[in-house]
């Protein structure tokens, strides 16, 4: 499977990814690491709240690991194969 690095700040604006990323405070973690995180958070509120979001990529991190799993190729592989 992938060895893929999800990467994350937690930030919103360009100015603040640069800081973040030149005082070291970028971080990588395994899916595993990223899915346990996740899992770990409080929800902002309840599910099916109409007109409310919160922005997370741990859906598409599953969608990947679903995708190794079923093809048992690397996420990256696979889109590469279909562009």
């Amino acid at each position: 499977m992938s060895d893929y690095k999800y990467k994350t700040i937690n930030s919103i604006s360009s100015k603040k990814e640069r800081y973040e990323i030149t005082q070291g405070l970028y971080q990588s973690w395994t899916f595993e690491e990223a899915i346990q995180r996740s899992m770990a958070r409080k929800l902002k509120f309840a599910p099916g709240t109409k007109w409310k979001a919160f922005y997370s990529d741990t859906n598409y991190q599953l969608l990947g690991r679903v995708i190794e799993t079923i093809t048992n190729r690397s996420f990256n592989t696979m889109i590469k194969l279909i562009q």
